[in-house]
């Protein structure tokens, strides 16, 4: 009797853990927009399969968070009379942050996602002028808006 008790017990937390676990979960995103994990899983999956889109990603972010975060790591006199490098690494940010608009899944064509890419590709041409006019001191706040985007499309997508 204590045995089948035992099995009985360990049977129903895993018939629990599995219905758990297949229930549809709510994950609040802000104030205004809910995803259910399976939803996110979908679009993870078809993103991954993609290999085309996975470098596209991949190229974004050595972009950003190793050779600008490189140029801007030195000194605004630096910064001011060597900006050269600095705007060809940004079109080239620029021109991959205009392709996650086209050249992407499908299950990326939601308005969320595409409302995330235009604004990469909107700050990162902000970006490019602020360089372009020698604005050293909005710099640093202009790389932070462009990875405080890239982080919030991530936190969204999870890839």
């Amino acid at each position: 009797m204590y045995l089948r008790f035992n099995i009985t017990t360990v049977f129903a937390l895993i018939v629990l853990f599995f219905m758990e676990g297949c229930t549809p979960k709510k994950i609040t995103i802000g104030e205004d927009r809910d995803v259910t994990v399976e939803s996110q899983m979908v679009v993870v999956e078809e993103v991954a399969h993609d290999k085309k889109y996975q470098k596209l990603m991949g190229d974004l972010d050595y972009l950003l968070f190793t050779k600008l975060d490189s140029e801007f790591n030195r000194d605004e006199e630096w910064i001011v009379y060597n900006k050269k490098p600095i705007i060809s690494v940004l079109d080239e940010f620029i021109s991959n942050s205009q392709k996650i608009q086209t050249d992407i899944p499908l299950s990326l064509m939601t308005d969320e996602y595409m409302g995330l890419a235009k604004s990469l590709a909107y700050k990162a041409n902000f970006l490019k002028k602020l360089v372009q006019n020698d604005n050293v001191s909005k710099m640093d706040k202009g790389v932070s808006i462009l990875t405080s985007t890239c982080n919030s499309c991530h936190a969204v997508y999870s890839f």
